[in-house]
């Protein structure tokens, strides 16, 4: 159990007459700092290991976001593009490059 204690004295003049106690449960809030604190350390730790994945890669790796710009080079692709290309910038050379055809889906 977790409990957090508020105690403030009470004068009467600048005579002590006595203390004013809070005590709240806080066992709940303290749970769900744990429970976030785990998840951020599972997520840092899949994040890691998609970061070595995607280094170790031999071919290009590139990542935009729904904009076109620019969001991840892997080390293959920086050096193939070397400084032709930036994170955080709309390239349309890379654009064009790396289209996807619009794929239309038929259901029978």
């Amino acid at each position: 159990m977790w409990v957090r204690l508020n105690i403030a004295a009470i004068f009467e003049g600048k005579a002590l007459n006595g203390y004013v106690e809070i005590v709240e449960d806080i066992t709940e809030r303290k749970s769900r700092e744990a429970r976030l604190h785990q998840t951020e350390e599972e997520l840092y730790a899949e994040v890691e290991r998609a970061q070595v994945t995607l280094n170790s890669i031999v071919d290009t790796v590139l990542a935009t976001d729904g904009s076109g710009c620019i969001s991840y080079l892997n080390k293959v692709a920086e050096d193939i593009f070397i400084g032709s290309i930036k994170i955080g910038k709309r390239d349309e050379m890379v654009k064009g490059a790396f289209e996807i055809p619009r794929t239309v889906l038929v259901h029978y």
